[in-house]
């Protein structure tokens, strides 16, 4: 009987040890609030629309004519390429090269080391961004044409009539490309430029679809949002926003998410097209969205960058710039980059983003103190993850520790003598440690 009871003894505190034990929390991925500005690239004009990430680094291009290649873990520019007039569309960055066309409708092949490749030249107005797919490079015109350029030579490949303009960028999926158009219409073309399938989309097409696996994600002009499965080219589902939809859209594994004119940011739910969560933005955005880990980051024509819960869409941060921020938000971990602009100057930049870390160390009763009489220290931290707090005075060069690391943000202190002292405190997590030290004179 008591070998039994000893076991079941043992059996419950192993259990009792499980069920008390404290639970350890990962480390949040994702951006940090508070944020900090890093580092700002002076660029010459106005960011069109987008930064574009590719295998580490960051491109973008200017209504000044300027391409700009940003290595994204240094911060430092790589390249800088500059087009005889003022471009129209981001760069498109392919395998081997990257293409952009200007405001004379001249197309501009670059090498990914940035020096220029070959130049095409359309008869008619360009109106889409480029959409880089294997080897070749595809763009619309307003008079409905998509055009298919070798990536290599610049030469059209073969081009497609449709009975609307193409102001949408096309998309692709397996060997077929898609492409929406002004005429309420869907197009499925072969890579040989040949017609596959036309459906109605219901109304005009202005914003570049998203290819999520098998699955198009589209908005029309009659403010409807769009999902499609494309093997079978069949509608999965259709719900109407109270707003065009202006930004293109990105996907998680649940929910798909994009901007309406109505200032809203949607996050549907991907299996049946509800919505999940809905959030007001400062003013109408173009600019795509970006997952940040656990948060999704949305930037509008103003000086405001929101984080929202990806999951549940509450505000997990706000960063205020004082500019106006011109392109999306680009998350290369730990860090932001967002492009602004500067109405009053005409000058812009490219500015880089990171959490603040910062410790105060606040004191009570305020210097000058009195021996034997209680000092509370108070350490108010920022940018840590559960941190611990060492407290410490100096005084001649002798440190003493007054608490040792501990969640506690705040200990005691009891001058004995007369003397000017430093009063200090070291906060530290599992990926940051920083301190700081204030003076505090004892004069009684």
């Amino acid at each position: 009987m008591k070998r039994a009871l000893s076991v079941i003894l043992i059996v419950f505190g192993g259990v009792a040890c499980s069920i008390f034990h404290s639970k350890v929390h990962p480390y949040p991925t994702g951006v940090v609030f508070p944020l900090v500005q890093a580092e700002n690239l002076h660029i010459d004009g106005r960011v069109i629309r987008s930064l574009v990430r590719v295998a580490g680094r960051v491109y973008f291009s200017t209504d000044k004519g300027f391409v700009y290649c940003l290595d994204g873990a240094t911060r430092k520019l790589v390249w800088t390429y500059k087009a005889e007039a003022g471009l129209g569309c981001p760069p498109a960055v392919g395998e081997r090269s990257a293409a952009v066309w200007d405001s004379d409708n001249v197309v501009h092949g670059i090498t990914l080391d940035g020096n220029p490749l070959w130049k095409a030249q359309l008869a008619e107005p360009i109106a889409s961004e480029i959409c880089a797919a294997k080897d070749r490079f595809y763009l619309g015109t307003r008079a409905g044409w998509l055009y298919a350029l070798n990536a290599a030579t610049g030469e059209v490949v073969w081009s497609f009539e449709t009975s609307g303009a193409v102001e949408a960028g096309c998309v692709t999926w397996l060997d077929e490309i898609i492409l929406g158009t002004t005429d309420g219409k869907l197009y499925f073309l072969s890579l040989q430029g040949k017609l596959l399938k036309k459906l109605e989309a219901g109304s005009a097409i202005r914003v570049t679809p998203l290819v999520d696996r098998s699955r198009l994600y589209y908005g029309t002009e009659d403010g409807r949002y769009n999902c499609l499965d494309i093997p079978s080219y069949s509608r999965k589902w259709r719900m109407r926003t109270d707003g065009r939809v202006l930004s293109p859209a990105i996907a998680d594994s649940k929910r798909v998410y994009f901007a309406a004119s109505n200032t809203v940011l949607y996050a549907l739910d991907k299996s049946d097209g509800d919505i999940d969560w809905w959030a007001i933005l400062p003013s109408r955005s173009e600019f795509r969205p970006e997952l940040a880990g656990e948060k999704i980051l949305a930037t509008c024509s103003s000086p405001v960058i929101l984080c929202l819960n990806r999951k549940r869409g509450e505000q997990a941060g706000r960063y205020e710039s004082g500019q106006e921020i011109r392109s999306n938000p680009v998350w290369a971990a730990p860090e932001i980059f967002v492009a602004e602009y500067d109405s009053a100057t005409a000058k812009g930049g490219l500015t880089d983003l990171r959490k603040a870390v910062k410790v105060d160390l606040g004191v009570a009763p305020g210097p000058p103190g009195a021996v034997g009489t209680e000092v509370t220290l108070t350490a108010a931290a920022a940018g840590f993850f559960e941190p611990k707090y060492e407290f410490f005075t100096r005084l001649d060069g002798q440190t003493v520790v007054l608490q040792k690391e501990s969640l506690k943000n705040s200990c005691s202190w009891f001058p004995d003598k007369i003397a000017e002292f430093s009063l200090g405190v070291r906060v530290k997590d599992a990926r940051e440690n920083k301190e700081t030290e204030i003076t505090y004179k004892v004069a009684k």
